[in-house]
């Protein structure tokens, strides 16, 4: 399979997963999201990819399990959607995973891609609060509308869906 592809695939998967463009993706689950994750098995089989080493589908499944275990034990039933969207999720982890172990692609071009990430993160955030001290409230070209906390503070969103996202996301790219 074209390496190329395999590019676009980590490429695509780490933007898409980093960042919710409000103005295409909405401000719920992001049905680009799903449709992106729901693809990653049948790409796994398109690139026939390696896997050499089954301890990360283990854990995963582990994982799962567990997730339903608890489920099932805090009496609350199982939320199959919830579940749902942790699996697709790992199959998409899966598929990132597995072209890196592999070594099919460039460790330099994923830092390259982090450090871009975080710049485009920098960025929005700066013309965010520039159109907050500007008075503009609302604007899906740089995925800004203003949310104040609890306090009536302003919190920018960044390239996310809110302020607690994006601080969860940039520990991870840094």
């Amino acid at each position: 399979v074209n390496s190329r592809l395999k590019y676009i695939v980590v490429c695509i998967y780490m933007v898409l997963m980093s960042v919710q463009i409000i103005g295409l993706e909405g401000e719920t689950v992001s049905l680009v999201k799903v449709a992106a994750m729901m693809m990653a098995p049948f790409l796994i089989v398109l690139m026939k990819l390696k896997i050499n080493d089954y301890r990360p589908i283990l854990l995963t499944g582990l994982y799962l399990s567990m997730m339903v275990i608890c489920c099932l034990v805090g009496g609350q039933g199982i939320s199959w959607p919830r579940i749902g969207y942790r699996a697709m999720f790992v199959m998409m982890f899966l598929c990132v995973y597995y072209i890196v172990y592999n070594g099919d692609i460039n460790l330099q071009f994923v830092s390259k891609l982090l450090k871009i990430l975080l710049i485009a993160y920098c960025v929005t955030y700066a013309v965010q609060h520039v159109l907050y001290l500007c008075g503009i409230t609302e604007t899906h070209l740089f995925n800004y509308y203003f949310q104040p906390n609890k306090y009536g503070i302003f919190k920018a969103n960044g390239l996310s869906l809110e302020a607690s996202h994006s601080g969860r996301i940039m520990p991870i790219l840094y």
